[in-house]
């Protein structure tokens, strides 16, 4: 009986948590309305710099994905916030339960700082790859009408990509693969 009843009470549960609303939003592409997504710059040309958000959210879990390209590389930073223009636990209340970056190789978490019921975060010196698929993905818990927002910006850099990576490890292997023969080239053996 008491197992019936936990049951019960946990499919009830279910039933009653909101569904979960999740986006992409892809640069370039149409953003759906409630969220911005505005890029300044030449993708292929940089530097690029990016604000992103959301308002409106209604009441529930949420995630978010924006979806970028960038064709050089280089180092990217970003930063989000939530905004809350009503007291903590009223509807534009918004708690974020998970913000990542992800370069298409590594996925970085965002530690959020919660500061009188703002909360904020942010990464600084990202590697960003040539072509790479980059994600920003923000997860939440809105209270009816919750908003965030943030910038993302990109500078060109020195980072070389995956190829010039292999590249540099076949000259390094040539190269001492041509030092380690002259020095047995070199070696005399006498016999006495």
């Amino acid at each position: 009986m008491r197992t019936l009843a936990t049951i019960l009470a946990a499919s009830a549960a279910m039933i009653a948590a909101p569904a979960v609303q999740a986006a992409d939003i892809v640069a370039g592409g149409p953003v759906p309305a409630g969220y911005s997504f505005e890029i300044d710059g030449d993708i292929t040309d940089g530097p690029v710099s990016a604000s992103y958000g959301r308002t409106g959210i209604a009441s529930g879990n949420f995630t978010d994905n924006f979806i970028f390209r960038i064709d050089q590389v280089g180092l990217g930073s970003g930063s989000i916030s939530t905004i809350l223009s009503g007291l903590i636990g009223s509807a534009t209340d918004l708690d974020f339960t998970s913000v990542t970056f992800s370069n298409g190789t590594t996925t970085f978490p965002v530690e959020i700082m919660n500061s009188g019921g703002l909360e904020s975060g942010g990464l600084a010196n990202i590697p960003v790859f040539f072509g790479a698929l980059n994600t920003l993905s923000v997860s939440g818990l809105s209270r009816g009408a919750g908003s965030y927002g943030g910038t993302l910006a990109f500078t060109p850099g020195p980072i070389p990509e995956p190829a010039s990576w292999a590249m540099m490890l076949i000259g390094f292997g040539a190269v001492g693969s041509i030092v380690r023969r002259r020095r047995d080239d070199n070696v005399k053996v006498r016999y006495a």
